[in-house]
């Protein structure tokens, strides 16, 4: 017999749940909270970074419904079924029709990214489950190939405001990931050119009107206008995918304060260009913001063009040092020296590496000494002397 916080419990059952719409460390607080006063419950343990709940629960007092209840009615979901079907699948095997789709997802850079992305998959009907893994940018979908399509899937994420990379083999993922990013640095540069000309005529035109090098007008306006409408809905149409993922998802992210911020700026400034009557005060003219808009667009822009650049050279090196693995190793097994295929070396084995020869993969010395040359992972140009019991780095040069 155990006592609890709601009384003395003989029965209990541990659950791990999906919890979906959590943000911060405060979500986490504010359903351990509500669950621990649920009667019936003996412990509840919510991590945030795997969107989980481990509830210990006694079955006789509460219901696995009953915990959705409470999770809903403070503003957050619970996948009350998602450990049974795990169950059932495991003694099953897959159902059939069920389809696992992974693919690689350009654009996400936050676990805010990746929960949209996730958010926005689930809106689709047949939808088994989603695992969004931003640091790598990819997401396995399993979904009901009569109820959803892997098309389905890529519209509801480039909705999202993300680019979606179906895998059809590792070297063709590699091939779209690197033709999407060429493309995606072309159309920045264009759009940054464009932009940062245009929003420069626009801050010396409404410089000289502060400085009264010019006189304040009603041309001026127009042409300020003219010249920002296109940075306003050219240039910075990415960021408009905000406000969709705002009206469809009911989420925002970064490009939804963008979009919002700079649109209103450019509104009100046109509503003074068209009708400055109704925005006049006495003498007083009023103000246009075009130039915040446009220039607040064109310096995130450039963000994002450093953004890209970086993210592309540092994939571009990950590739060159993957291709500096080699691809068998020398392993002795039985008392014979067996050259096999990298994939195949498993923890244990003794790993011959003559001298000249690349280390096929990471580990520890077990006989011999030599010098290894590690500047193709740190730097150093000169090699580092090995002895046994010392460890080592795959793809470095004995």
């Amino acid at each position: 017999m155990l006592q609890y916080p709601h009384g003395v419990y003989e029965i209990m059952k541990k659950e791990t749940y999906k919890v979906s719409g959590m943000h911060c460390a405060s979500c986490v607080r504010t359903i351990e909270k509500a669950l621990m006063q649920t009667e019936g419950v003996s412990s509840a343990a919510v991590n945030f970074a795997t969107e989980t709940a481990l509830i210990e629960f006694d079955e006789s007092v509460t219901s696995k419904e009953k915990l959705a209840e409470v999770i809903s009615s403070i503003g957050y979901s619970i996948e009350i079924g998602a450990q049974e079907e795990k169950e059932a699948n495991k003694e099953s095997g897959s159902k059939e029709g069920t389809v696992i789709l992974s693919m690689k997802v350009i654009g996400m850079d936050s676990p805010h990214c990746a929960m949209t992305v996730e958010k926005a998959i689930k809106t689709l009907p047949g939808i088994e489950n989603v695992e969004v893994d931003f640091s790598n940018q990819r997401a396995k979908v399993v979904f009901d190939q009569a109820r959803a399509t892997a098309g389905d899937v890529a519209k509801v994420i480039t909705d999202a405001g993300y680019k979606p990379i179906v895998e059809e083999g590792k070297k063709d993922a590699v091939d779209k990931e690197k033709a999407e990013r060429e493309s995606q640095m072309r159309e920045l540069k264009m759009k940054l050119l464009i932009g940062g000309v245009l929003s420069v005529i626009i801050f010396l035109i409404t410089l000289a009107e502060w400085f009264s090098l010019i006189p304040n007008s009603a041309i001026n306006n127009w042409l300020l206008l003219l010249l920002a409408t296109p940075v306003q809905f050219w240039v910075g149409w990415q960021f408009y995918g905000g406000l969709k993922l705002l009206i469809k998802y009911r989420t925002a992210d970064m490009n939804t304060l963008i979009a919002i911020g700079t649109l209103s700026a450019y509104l009100y400034s046109a509503a003074v260009t068209i009708a400055p009557s109704i925005f006049a005060q006495g003498e007083a003219q009023p103000e246009v913001y075009f130039d915040t808009a446009a220039i607040i667009i064109v310096l995130i822009l450039l963000g994002k063009y450093f953004e890209t650049l970086m993210k592309g050279r540092a994939s571009e090196a990950i590739k060159k040092l993957v291709g500096m693995q080699p691809k068998t190793a020398l392993v002795r097994k039985n008392g014979k020296d067996v050259r096999i295929p990298i994939a195949e070396v498993v923890i244990g084995d003794e790993v011959i590496v003559r001298p000249g020869d690349k280390v096929p993969v990471d580990g520890k010395i077990i006989e011999g000494e030599s010098e290894v040359d590690e500047s193709m992972v740190t730097g150093e140009s000169m090699p580092v002397h090995k002895k046994v019991n010392d460890s080592v780095i795959g793809s470095t040069v004995n």
